[in-house]
């Protein structure tokens, strides 16, 4: 498993992925605290 995110993570940073990835992850980020907040 660590070796697979390792390659995972070697492609992402080779490539311009890492902007998509980041907004992605940006916007689960919000979606999930979004959530969050709505079920208080």
């Amino acid at each position: 498993m660590g070796e697979w995110i390792l390659q995972f993570g070697n492609i992402v940073v080779q490539g311009e992925n890492l902007l998509l990835i980041s907004g992605l992850l940006i916007s689960y980020v919000m979606f999930y605290y979004g959530i969050k907040v709505l079920k208080l």
